[in-house]
């Protein structure tokens, strides 16, 4: 298990003197947990929702903010910074002009709740943005620094859905730790034996890294938010999520994967540590090797994942799909992301991968630290 992201939510409008505050309180934490024995990934910090924090920035001072922000994350070693969810049709193409130039500033459209439904505007300006920052982008990778969220609450620590609440810092923590998913199935061998020993294997590890997050927040004076319990899955092959079902013999994308990802998702969210963000088992196609391989196969489509949704964490994830793709299937892919997560009442996110002139069935070729490769898939 490895700690992917340690993220630091600030209160207010970010100052050059804050950000740096922040640089140090994660390199102390990064410390922390180095000298533990765990492996910390990423360091990232997010900022209030954008309609209470940078939106009200006047834009002829936002732009040459954003770019202080960006450029201080670097010097401050901080992986990446999450500008909040937007929810205006204007300010989201504004943020998107902004993503193209800048390499560690992640944002969100905030396209729906329970309590407003769906905002179909800011879908339809998700969906804009994404296609500009797939042909304005290297790669198109600037979508891996945006999405569209629904019912997303403030104090997750993955991104790019994340942002702060609230007139205190708080650290809340992600893990990838699809390695003691690989190791309760194996040890199960069916989907019957699951739950009890997954349990017991994720709340042994998961006690000791919130023991240590709340002996940290009494070092650093900084409160501990809470511990995102979710399986996020890795690049490697062996702790791959298909790994672990194949060891209950379900081979992802046939009949069980469903039974298999809800009974995963009820362990993490009864296990007793403080709890923040999805909380869930996650299916980002193309940062897990055994999905991005799978996908390849054919063996799951893009509607398995929708349907998969209905249990797991995040939603629809890291999928590639073509550049000349038509706007409304992608407004559609988000209308049900949408359905489902207002009629569930859960927070999931659609994040999405637009490939100029690829089409479905042709491999990626993305050069990223994050991301594995696999074929276009069918919108």
């Amino acid at each position: 298990m490895k700690i992917r992201t340690i993220t630091l939510g600030i209160p207010g409008n970010p100052t050059i003197n804050g950000i740096r505050w922040a640089g140090e309180q994660l390199e102390r934490a990064t410390d922390y947990f180095s000298s533990l024995g765990y492996s910390v990934q990423t360091r990232r910090i997010a900022l209030r929702h954008w309609d209470s924090g940078l939106g009200l920035v006047p834009v002829t001072k936002r732009e040459e903010l954003l770019r202080t922000i960006d450029s201080v994350s670097a010097e401050s070693n901080i992986n990446f910074c999450s500008v909040g969810m937007i929810r205006e049709p204007s300010q989201i193409e504004h943020v998107a002009n902004i993503l193209v130039n800048t390499a560690r500033l992640c944002a969100s459209v905030d396209a729906g709740s329970l309590q407003r439904g769906i905002d179909r505007g800011a879908i339809n300006a998700a969906v804009a943005a994404i296609y500009y920052l797939a042909s304005n982008t290297e790669a198109g990778l600037g979508n891996f620094r945006f999405g569209a969220g629904f019912c997303l609450s403030p104090g997750g620590p993955f991104f790019p859905g994340s942002y702060h609440a609230g007139d205190q810092p708080v650290f809340v923590i992600g893990l990838e730790n699809s390695d003691l998913l690989v190791k309760a199935f194996t040890i199960s061998k069916s989907l019957e034996m699951v739950r009890e020993i997954l349990f017991k294997i994720l709340l042994e590890q998961f006690k000791l890294i919130e023991e240590a997050a709340i002996k940290l927040s009494e070092s650093i004076d900084v409160r501990f938010g809470g511990l995102d319990t979710s399986i996020a899955p890795s690049l490697l092959p062996e702790d791959s999520i298909v790994r672990a079902f194949r060891a209950v013999n379900i081979e992802f994308g046939s009949p069980g994967t469903l039974a298999a990802c809800g009974a995963v998702t009820d362990v993490v969210k009864s296990l007793p540590v403080k709890q923040v963000g999805y909380c869930g088992i996650m299916l980002p196609v193309l940062e897990d090797a055994g999905l991005a391989q799978a996908a390849e196969e054919g063996r799951y489509r893009i509607t398995d994942l929708i349907a998969y949704s209905s249990v797991c964490g995040v939603g629809v994830d890291t999928i590639p799909i073509s550049g000349s793709a038509q706007s409304h299937q992608l407004k559609n892919l988000m209308l049900d992301v949408g359905t489902m997560a207002i009629k569930l009442n859960k927070p999931l996110f659609a994040r999405v991968l637009p490939i100029v002139g690829k089409s479905p069935g042709e491999k990626t070729q993305f050069d990223s630290p994050f991301l594995c490769n696999s074929q276009v898939m069918t919108l």
